[in-house]
């Protein structure tokens, strides 16, 4: 995505996405769900930390999944992650 329509996202929407590993490898990524990369550009481009956009990632993910009942359907230990977040 361009920097324009990331910015016009709001950061309570959004939810990173990784193509591991036909582009990860080329930007330097070196497993699945690796998104250093990508909280490093949102965070210049909000003006804040890497992991203020780390933490906002998983409080997205948290909300999405008890809306939709996913939470119950996820691994105990990062259903148990999200939901202390």
């Amino acid at each position: 995505m361009s920097d324009e329509a990331i910015r016009r996202l709001p950061s309570e929407r959004m939810l990173p996405e990784t193509d591991f590993p036909a582009t990860i490898r080329r930007r330097g990524g070196t497993k699945p769900g690796d998104t250093r990369g990508l909280e490093t550009r949102i965070a210049e481009m909000l003006g804040t930390s890497q992991e203020w956009v780390r933490w906002s990632w998983y409080r997205n993910l948290r909300a999405v999944a008890l809306a939709s009942g996913a939470i119950e359907r996820l691994p105990d230990a990062l259903a148990d992650h999200l939901l202390a977040v």
